[in-house]
């Protein structure tokens, strides 16, 4: 807490703290005071000059004793924040928000949070709309479109984090929340080149592929929630933001956990007790399963590219 009159010195006052009375809050607070030459001769000290203001970071302990002050003094929490403060004046200020930081959680939060888990659903729950077969399928345009605009935002998302670091200095994969959003961004844009060179569905590849691409997807779905918590917790998110995030990745979590259980379905026609068209759900047999040969993949690209046909879509 920034009070009292401007430096006399070329130098912050004495370094120590004491409890003092605070007349605003009618409590009792702690002040710090710090000691730091303006000007210094290490080249990775900011020379302070009295009249400008300076952002300040600060953390709180939850007691006066030191060991207090190690088990409570931790980075993720409301215990820390950042001020600007006004070393000839004494004026003290709330630090803008950094809008890179905001922009970074939007576009994240948007790909990782609500476009590419819903792709992933019309994908899983949407074969039945129709149209449903060929490259105009109902559940297919909608996954592709999602997925686009998912991995876009993601990359966008990525830039600004590098911006970030290179705003603020430090390591780029310095943290969890870095390395894992990393991992993600990568796992992400792989299973998008993988859904675009998808062999036919004639091929011996494609149960591989498709098992790839749909494993690759959960994982990258569950690491991408975990990434959005822990962004959250670092940016010191209120516990509101906090507690609707993780319920909106929660029933995420459980739907696709109930997904990678289930058995594939059919929808066999049936006639009910007064005509009726109903569906009954079943799982195909081993017997109805189709055969199909062996076709490695760089011999269906030759194929396509000799008939003048794209690679299969659907």
């Amino acid at each position: 807490m920034a009070q009292g009159t401007p430096p006399s010195r070329r130098s912050l006052s004495a370094v120590g703290r004491r409890r003092a009375s605070s007349e605003a809050s009618g409590g009792l607070v702690w002040r710090a005071d710090v000691e730091r030459r303006l000007e210094t001769s290490d080249s990775l000290d900011v020379v302070i000059e009295p009249l400008r203001d300076v952002r300040v970071l600060y953390a709180v302990g939850g007691g006066p004793s030191e060991a207090d002050r190690r088990e409570s003094m931790q980075y993720h929490g409301a215990n820390r924040g950042e001020r600007v403060v006004n070393l000839g004046t004494g004026k003290v200020a709330l630090a803008p928000v950094n809008v890179l930081v905001l922009v970074h959680g939007s576009l994240m939060f948007l790909s990782w949070g609500v476009l590419l888990p819903v792709g992933a659903l019309v994908a899983r729950f949407a074969r039945g709309v129709p149209p449903t077969a060929g490259p105009g399928a109902c559940w297919f345009r909608f996954h592709w479109m999602l997925q686009t605009a998912g991995t876009l935002a993601s990359l966008a998302g990525a830039g600004t984090a590098i911006a970030l670091v290179a705003q603020s200095g430090g390591s780029h994969f310095g943290s969890l929340h870095k390395a894992g959003g990393l991992v993600v961004v990568l796992l992400g844009s792989g299973l998008a080149v993988l859904g675009m060179a998808r062999p036919a569905k004639d091929s011996q590849w494609r149960p591989s592929w498709l098992a790839c691409h749909r494993f690759g997807g959960c994982a990258g779905l569950l690491l991408g929630a975990a990434v959005i918590v822990t962004g959250l917790l670092q940016a010191a998110a209120v516990p509101a933001v906090i507690g609707l995030a993780s319920a909106v990745l929660a029933l995420e979590v459980v739907a696709f956990g109930a997904l990678t259980r289930a058995a594939i379905i059919v929808a066999v026609p049936t006639k009910g007790a007064k005509g009726v068209q109903r569906s009954t759900v079943r799982r195909p047999s081993s017997a109805e399963a189709p055969k199909q040969e062996f076709v490695s993949p760089l011999a269906h690209l030759h194929k396509n590219a000799a008939s003048g046909r794209p690679l299969s879509w659907a």
